[in-house]
């Protein structure tokens, strides 16, 4: 009992020392972020998930939803709805982790792309049909010496360079797909087993 009193008769003080000690740590803390976790917190708000070990903000994610719906709009001319817009949020994150895997294999098996072949590609019998669109005219004729012009033209440098990343991308993904292909056998027995499986009953 005399224990009892003796907090209670205390308790006042102790409740003076905690307020002092959440003051402390309200300037310090909140005020001057001495413990650094604040930081740590803003820094992880930008993170929006992990694809395979790799961080994809949130500023990223946004951006390419933003091109996306916009798109969307020109194509259908009309306000998108609640569930399109979930669509899109979905498509736009799983071309994300498409993009991230698929890079990271092909950073793994060194696959890599010369400047050469990209200009192969370009100035080649058959462009890549996102290139060549507006130099088709209403019979889907390619004018094939406007187009030259236009890749050649100084003004048109820096479109040129995204194209060349664009180009680069595909060429290296091409090299992973052909990889893969090359290293898949198929045994006779494999198939003669495949055949009498869809075919006898």
């Amino acid at each position: 009992m005399a224990l009892m009193t003796q907090i209670r008769d205390n308790l006042t003080t102790l409740f003076a020392v905690l307020a002092v000690f959440f003051i402390i740590l309200i300037v310090f803390d909140w005020g001057m972020d001495y413990t650094g976790m604040r930081g740590r917190g803003q820094a992880n708000a930008e993170v929006l998930g992990m694809i395979n070990g790799q961080e994809v903000s949130y500023r990223e994610f946004s951006e390419r939803l933003r091109r996306e719906v916009e798109a969307q709009r020109e194509r259908s001319k009309i306000e998108l709805d609640e569930e399109t817009e979930r669509q899109l949020r979905s498509q736009v994150w799983n071309s994300l982790v498409d993009e991230t895997l698929l890079g990271q294999e092909i950073d793994r098996l060194g696959i890599a792309v010369t400047d050469e072949e990209i200009i192969d590609v370009v100035k080649g019998p058959n462009p890549p049909e996102f290139l060549i669109q507006r130099f088709r005219d209403s019979s889907g004729t390619f004018h094939r010496e406007e187009y030259l012009q236009a890749i050649m033209a100084p003004d048109n440098k820096q479109a040129m360079v995204q194209v060349e990343e664009i180009v680069r991308q595909q060429l290296k993904r091409q090299k992973l797909q052909s990889l893969l292909l090359a290293s898949v056998h198929v045994t006779e027995g494999e198939v003669r087993q495949r055949f009498l499986d869809r075919n006898i009953s």
